[in-house]
């Protein structure tokens, strides 16, 4: 053999034994997989889904996609229900499932893929009349025991737009974790209960939009109708883990594909201590103060030597809080109320500076002085807004409920941005803790005011990616979700540690505030728990001399630089 074809030989044989050797490699990497997570599968039969056999168990119940409800809008706001008799048919192959009647028809398709199943439920309008909702259960789960999320009362549910669809059942032998496979279109989907109460193992998955009368009243409409001639889908996915599977190792992308479809523009570097001033009280009855000024009965502004005294009584107010915060090597402060609190629940706080002067005549012409006193002495400053509109007339004081919040908070804050420099603000009453206003109207006033933090009341997770919500630890609310921060690596809160047992939460406290969370005290007096506060702020890395807090555009960057609880008096 010449010298050149022994040379052309080798070296196909040394090819050869690196592809067999690459190709054992990578069996044995499948082999491996596949022992450290079991693989999920399907069987169909005549009338459907027959079997969903997960690492040796069983855990299909039943074996038909379920058509609950088809409701039609009638032209006149109402609805009515749509016949449901029609017939079925089974693709095996394609792992589908098809419903026809008269109207259109109802399909799920199921895919596997390793130890996980992707469902997608479709619709189709064929009618001349707008579907308004649909309630469709494309299975029914038979768990090998009773899970720990549920207590035999409360659904499991999905109906949350601003955060990840993601929910879990999980017993000693198996997780499952459902995924809403559709990040930020309204559904209501997951196991509002167990069909075998109280063994609890038997739970139907149920799809639905517009309103369902057996759901709490507190879930919100899905507004989410199919125009005649139309099509909607709806794609879900079950993850199926053996015995210690998270749902994080479940459902990972989850999170990160919610994170890409709502990306977080928020930024601030400076996570030192923010402080609390509440200048008045609520209601107190004080006949020459009617807005409660420093809790001082004594304090008159019915006449001018008052007036004068008041003034010399809030500056100073101020120097003494300004000391405080300093000695807290605080970031800055929130004034709650400087309008006052002349009016009862839920008005309490007016949380609009634009109408300082009539709400409360005798600060109008401090404030500026007032504010100056902190932004001298290197502080941030900030107050309390609402996204509703105040109304002031006769004495009286209401809130009323805006068409557009958000071009309501970003006047607000503009206001006190132009005349105090604020860059702190607290958002009151935006929506209730279970459905908060849609974090849509967050990102907007974010956007629309890059250079400051907003702290709003309520939050799910999606305000993260814009804002640094609120918690009390009083309430047991300690740090940043896990959830959430699954999302959002960078997100962080502003815990208000007043009232509570510092003693308990320490350690957790401490650790909350190494991961980037803020806390929050009284800073206008002594408070005991700030001696503790101080303990923690030494746990915040300092930010940069001038610190540079930005929200990132989408394209671009834009750079700019009493103890009653703000909870209970509105």
């Amino acid at each position: 053999m010449r010298a050149a074809s022994r040379e052309a030989h080798r070296r196909h044989m040394v090819s050869a034994w690196i592809r067999r050797t690459l190709l054992i490699q990578l069996l044995l990497a499948a082999s491996l997989e596949g022992h450290a997570q079991p693989q999920v599968a399907l069987a169909f039969n005549g009338t459907g889904l027959a079997s969903i056999m997960f690492n040796g168990t069983e855990l299909l119940a039943s074996d038909s996609l379920r058509v609950n409800r088809i409701t039609f809008q009638n032209g006149s706001g109402g609805t009515y229900e749509a016949s449901l008799a029609g017939s079925s048919s089974v693709d095996a192959g394609a792992g589908a499932i098809t419903n026809t009647y008269p109207w259109g028809t109802v399909s799920v398709r199921y895919e596997v893929h390793a130890n996980r199943v992707d469902m997608t439920l479709t619709v189709k309008n064929q009618s001349n009349t707008a579907i308004q909702g649909v309630a469709l259960e494309p299975l029914e789960l038979h768990l090998p025991a009773k899970p720990a999320e549920y207590d035999n009362v409360t659904p499991i549910m999905i109906y949350d737009v601003g955060k990840p669809g993601v929910l879990s059942l999980t017993t000693g032998s198996t997780t499952v974790v459902l995924g809403y496979e559709d990040p930020g279109k309204p559904i209501i989907a997951g196991f509002p209960w167990a069909n075998d109460r109280p063994a609890s193992t038997r739970f139907p998955l149920r799809v639905h939009t517009d309103r369902d009368p057996m759901y709490p009243t507190s879930y919100p409409t899905v507004n989410r109708p199919i125009a005649p001639g139309g099509t909607d889908q709806y794609r879900l996915s079950l993850r199926f883990g053996s015995a210690g599977a998270t749902v994080s190792s479940l459902a990972g992308d989850l999170y990160t594909n919610y994170a890409a479809a709502f990306p977080a523009t928020l930024r601030w570097n400076d996570r030192r201590v923010i402080g609390q001033l509440v200048l008045a009280t609520s209601t107190a009855g004080y006949p020459n103060n009617p807005r409660g000024w420093l809790l001082d009965p004594t304090i008159d502004v019915t006449n001018p030597a008052g007036l004068a005294a008041f003034r010399t009584k809030v500056l100073a107010w101020a120097d003494q809080s300004v000391a405080i915060l300093k000695d807290l090597d605080a970031q800055g402060m929130i004034t709650w109320d400087i309008e006052g609190e002349q009016f009862p629940h839920a008005t309490t706080y007016l949380c609009d500076p634009r109408q300082l002067a009539q709400a409360a005549p005798e600060m109008q012409p401090i404030a500026d002085e007032y504010f100056r006193k902190f932004t001298n002495a290197g502080l941030r400053v900030g107050v309390c807004v609402r996204p509703q509109t105040l109304v002031l007339s006769g004495g009286n004081a209401s809130q009323q409920e805006s068409p557009d919040p958000g071009q309501v908070l970003i006047d607000k804050i503009a206001y006190a941005k132009s005349r105090w420099g604020a860059t702190l603000f607290y958002i009151d009453s935006n929506g209730d803790p279970n459905l908060p206003l849609d974090a849509g109207v967050m990102e907007r006033v974010a956007m629309a005011h890059p250079d400051v933090l907003l702290i709003p009341e309520h939050e799910n997770a999606r305000y993260y990616a814009y804002s640094a919500p609120y918690r009390e630890l009083r309430q047991d609310q300690v740090s940043t979700p896990a959830e959430v921060r699954a999302t959002y690596p960078s997100a962080f809160g502003v815990t208000y540690v007043a009232d509570a047992n510092m003693t308990r939460y320490f350690t957790e406290l401490s650790t909350a505030v190494r991961a980037g969370d803020v806390l929050m005290t009284r800073a206008w007096f002594a408070d005991p728990v700030n001696a503790d506060v101080k303990r923690i702020n030494v746990l915040v890395p300092h930010p940069p001399t001038s610190p540079t807090n930005v929200h990132i555009l989408r394209g671009a960057v834009r750079t700019n630089g009493t103890s009653v609880g703000p909870r209970e008096a509105k």
